[in-house]
């Protein structure tokens, strides 16, 4: 309980979720998450990749968003 009481005033201002990129309610869990847990509420995104794009769906495959963004910061820092 204490944890979701830290997380309501976040409300406010924005939630810190983690999209993953193969399905609609795909989320890796944070904090955040207990409140819609907590309140039976289901939490959806839009954020899909393209089935009909092979080279995406390869390159982003089951990454979460933070993992994707850490995969692009690799490989920048790799061709530098």
């Amino acid at each position: 309980m204490s944890d979701t009481m830290a997380v309501l005033p976040k409300l406010s201002t924005g939630l810190d979720v983690n999209v993953r990129f193969t399905g609609v309610s795909d989320f890796e869990y944070t904090p955040e998450c207990i409140v819609f847990d907590l309140l039976d509420i289901l939490l959806y995104h839009g954020w899909l990749v393209d089935p009909q794009s092979p080279e995406v769906v390869s390159a982003v495959g089951k990454l979460s968003y933070n993992q994707l963004v850490e995969k692009i910061i690799d490989f920048k820092h790799s061709t530098d």
